[in-house]
């Protein structure tokens, strides 16, 4: 009888790479059954099974080992591939080389991981419940613990990583856990539990965005909050508490006030907005600000960022000093010092005259410069009247100086045919146009004459000559009661004086008008 030499010392011979392998899976039950055939080896001692999942490699070690042709696996249900192969080895040890990969893609039945960071706290409306996301996740399941028999009843099953349950508000304990879902409806295991009653411990957000605005005869205060929660906060008793200290600091001595506030709600926003008035404020204080939210059980909010403002004062400026009037061809061009008081808003000028007591009248206002807030100009014809002129200073709560007072003359400068003295078919008047616009010279004509006009020159004054020098012609328009000319040469800073005539059918003139037109230079 023959009988192999097996031992290692002696054989060297691995066994043949087993033969007609095959591999099936069976989804209903996840499980996988490899088949091979026989191998011949008279000393084969078994055959080793290995499995590994796509993209890796196999191990050292063998899923199993057996002697039979077949093998049954249940691979992970992950929705992933795994391969397996088979090789044979004999009693001295020898291991033949690995049949070729027989793969199968399991079922997904894993579902994501747990969720983490469960709390529930209880608030006006029931229990809030929250979670962090589970990465796969594409729903959660919420379940409440049975007091009673321990077991956990399904709540809700839902997207997001909240819910509210509705429940009293009250000491009654409940316990919770979540677990998520996958695309499949594969459920992961569920996350720790977490248990809380029905009261409402957790005080509303902080109200944000406090705006303090003080005027001359109020301190006005407007806050805002989210729009998800106040009403339903305020309609059960929720409350806001203004806080007001004296200085720069909200001190823990702050004083409550009773604030009166208006609600406007900013849909568009998604803000309420509250506006209320410091019932007791005092002049000339500094004042910090800050505003809390209480609900319906008194949880009161965090204070919102504080604001410090100092209030209004009663205390006027001091007079303006160095105020000088300088006549120019346009009218009286005033200067002054700026102000030492800090509060300075802006100054007021006029042109007016001196009373009997001493004091000033103002009789018509002064154009204040858009570019030195130091600097006005009286626009007037200059005819050289004297006059008085005064400037005043207003701080930003309104508080106003005492005028300072210059006498001063303007200078004279007058055509050779006099304004303001037309009597004739035709006359004209007067004002002022602004610097960056075009010289219109307006007239009227009254009477039958008027239709008899075929052209009217227009001359202006001509100060080193006095003369009148004619600037042109322009026929007379229908339908319009002022007749007009563009002087395109009208002089900057100056006042400009015209003569008009209508040029009658048979070459004579009417009696002139002379209007006239300041150009001022607002420097």
């Amino acid at each position: 009888t023959y009988a192999p030499r097996t031992s290692a010392t002696v054989d060297k011979v691995k066994p043949l790479v087993p033969t007609g392998t095959s591999v099936s899976y069976d989804q209903a039950t996840g499980k996988a059954k490899l088949t091979w055939a026989k191998n011949k080896e008279m000393d084969l001692a078994g055959y080793r099974v290995y499995r590994r999942l796509k993209g890796t490699s196999f191990g050292s070690t063998p899923l199993t080992t057996t002697t039979s042709t077949s093998y049954t696996d249940t691979p992970p249900p992950t929705g992933e591939t795994y391969y397996y192969e088979i090789r044979a080895y004999d009693k001295a040890g020898n291991v033949s080389g690995g049949t070729a990969d027989q793969g199968v893609t399991t079922v997904d039945r894993a579902g994501p991981a747990a969720p983490t960071g469960l709390s529930a706290h209880g608030d006006l409306d029931g229990m809030v419940l929250g979670w962090d996301a589970v990465s796969g996740a594409v729903g959660y399941e919420v379940f409440e613990k049975d007091a009673a028999t321990g077991s956990y009843t399904l709540l809700k099953s839902l997207t997001g990583t909240s819910y509210l349950h509705y429940v009293g508000q009250n000491e009654t304990l409940h316990t919770y856990v979540v677990r998520s879902l996958d695309a499949l409806g594969n459920p992961g295991p569920y996350s720790a539990p977490v248990t809380s009653d029905g009261i409402d411990r957790t005080a509303p957000p902080a109200p944000y965005g406090l705006d303090v605005v003080t005027n001359r005869g109020d301190v006005h205060m407007s806050w805002k909050t989210p729009e998800a929660h106040t009403r339903d906060e305020l309609d059960n008793y929720g409350r806001f508490t203004v806080y007001r200290s004296v200085g720069d600091t909200l001190g823990a001595d702050a004083e409550r006030l009773d604030c009166d506030y208006l609600t406007t709600l900013d849909s568009e926003n998604g803000v309420y907005v509250f506006d209320c008035d410091d019932p007791t404020w005092a002049y000339a204080t500094t004042y910090t600000y800050a505003v809390t939210f209480t609900d319906g059980q008194d949880n009161e909010s965090a204070p919102s960022t504080p604001v410090t403002v100092t209030t209004a004062d009663r205390v006027p400026p001091a007079p303006v000093t160095g105020l000088t009037a300088t006549p120019r061809a346009d009218g009286m061009l005033l200067r002054w010092n700026a102000s030492t008081d800090a509060d300075i808003d802006h100054y007021w000028a006029a042109r007016g005259v001196r009373q009997a007591d001493g004091s000033f009248k103002a009789t018509d206002p002064c154009t204040r410069s858009t570019t030195d807030p130091l600097t006005a100009l009286c626009i007037g014809i200059p005819d050289g009247e004297t006059a008085a002129y005064a400037v005043y200073a207003v701080d930003k709560w309104g508080n106003a100086s005492e005028w300072t007072v210059v006498d001063a003359t303007e200078l004279t400068i007058t055509p050779g045919e006099p304004i303001g003295a037309d009597s004739g078919a035709l006359w004209g008047g007067g004002g002022w146009t602004m610097p960056g616009q075009g010289g219109n010279v307006q007239w009227h004509c009254e009477g039958a004459v008027c239709a008899d006009v075929t052209e009217y020159r227009v001359s202006r004054w001509n100060t080193e000559t006095q003369t009148y020098d004619l600037l042109g012609t322009v026929a007379p328009k229908d339908g319009v009661y002022y007749q007009s000319y563009t002087d395109a040469t009208m002089p900057l800073g100056s006042i400009s004086y015209y003569r008009v005539v209508g040029v009658l059918s048979d070459g004579t003139e009417t009696v002139a008008a002379h209007p006239w037109q300041i150009r001022p230079d607002l420097v």
